[in-house]
């Protein structure tokens, strides 16, 4: 893959509503949007982006 292939596909990535996990009051960690982490009254534990990591391990080798 080119890298303005690359970059095209981190865009598009991007462009959709950042996940997140966070722990809810019962002490379940769960992947939600920031809308759902505040409206549950969760704690914010880190960023979840899987299909980012995903693909920059694949195109540029990593874990």
């Amino acid at each position: 893959m080119s890298v303005e292939e690359l970059e095209e596909q981190v865009a598009e990535l991007r462009r959709r509503p950042l996940m997140m996990l966070c722990r809810t009051a019962s002490g379940r960690e769960r992947i939600m949007t920031i809308r759902e982490c505040v409206d549950t009254r969760s704690t914010y534990i880190r960023v979840a982006a899987d299909e980012l990591d995903a693909l920059l391990a694949a195109e540029l080798g990593g874990k």
